[in-house]
């Protein structure tokens, strides 16, 4: 083995022990009861996450707990639709068999606790942010600041950060008179499931990828299909000097993932999305957002109604 894999392999061996130290540190001194919690509740989280997201989670672990992190993985059926805490906590336990006895609460908290250590904390609260929110309080942030109604008074409580300090601003648009099979290439190559629709420097509607299945391929329309055909003429948006915790809850309100963002002028400017949020202002914001767009309805539901701008 060349010197540099020696190296790896040996600077993954310590990050693991010293994983296993801090976990032991709240459970008792057994090593495999450790490494027995740390991949029972990995596994389960795995599960719980989008699959995108619990692959990025997967490359952020050393490479001996990633092992076990891959370990009986069936990608086909994720999410786990798990919403409650004890469910969640009964499936950790189910892969806790053949050890002594532990309190599964415990073994998970000091298992979440070493992951918020020491895994990038953007990722972190990108996870932490899809989680139903019992799952996601359960959850220990080491280092996040505190939020509103948590006993920390106004005046040392973070400056709420703005939409403008956190969007995207390399925005892709659809033009009214694109084929569906164009602007379907361009969500696949941004990995984005809507587009907002520009004539000019004018936001005219949006189309999303259920636009395309609803209003065009269930209907027998073909691929040449132009976007005015089956576009959501409500134009959805918000402004870039908003605070995002107010976004977020407009987000879950209209049930959207992602909106556009303009100046008080209405000049397009950017566009932010949920994961935006988590990367921003913490899970809290973001995860209520998807509470919000879980529920049936919203954007989706084919429903025409009036122009709905988010802004103030």
């Amino acid at each position: 083995m060349p010197a540099n894999g020696v190296e790896v392999f040996d600077r993954t061996l310590q990050t693991t022990h010293v994983w296993l130290d801090e976990i032991m540190a709240e459970l008792g001194p057994d090593r495999q009861v450790a490494w027995r919690a740390l991949s029972a509740v990995l596994r389960t989280l795995r599960d719980r996450l989008p699959i995108e997201l619990a692959a990025h989670l997967g490359a952020q672990l050393p490479l001996l707990v990633r092992g076990a992190y891959y370990d009986q993985w069936h990608p086909a059926g994720q999410p786990d639709r798990t919403r409650d805490l004890d469910g969640f906590l009964a499936r950790v336990d189910q892969k806790l068999d053949g050890i002594r006895p532990i309190n599964v609460r415990d073994a998970t908290r000091a298992v979440l606790r070493v992951l918020s250590r020491h895994l990038d904390r953007g990722q972190v609260l990108k996870a932490v942010g899809t989680l139903p929110r019992p799952i996601r309080e359960f959850w220990p942030l080491e280092g996040t600041p505190p939020s509103p109604g948590d006993g920390v008074s106004e005046g040392k409580r973070r400056r709420s950060m703005k939409v403008k300090e956190k969007m995207t601003r390399d925005v892709r648009l659809a033009h009214p008179d694109e084929t569906i099979q164009d602007v379907a290439r361009t969500m696949g190559e941004i990995d984005a499931g809507v587009l907002p629709v520009a004539d000019g420097d004018r936001l005219i509607g949006m189309i999303t990828d259920r636009d395309i299945a609803i209003r065009a391929i269930a209907q027998g329309k073909g691929p040449d299909t132009q976007v005015r055909e089956v576009m959501t003429p409500e134009v959805m948006y918000c402004f870039e000097d908003e605070d995002i915790e107010r976004v977020a809850h407009n987000m879950g309100d209209i049930q959207v993932h992602r909106l556009p963002v303009v100046t008080r002028d209405k000049r397009l400017v950017g566009i932010i999305s949920l994961a935006d949020i988590a990367m921003g202002e913490g899970p809290h914001p973001a995860g209520e957002a998807l509470a919000g767009i879980s529920r049936p309805g919203g954007l989706h539901s084919q429903i025409g109604g009036p122009r709905l701008e988010l802004g103030a």
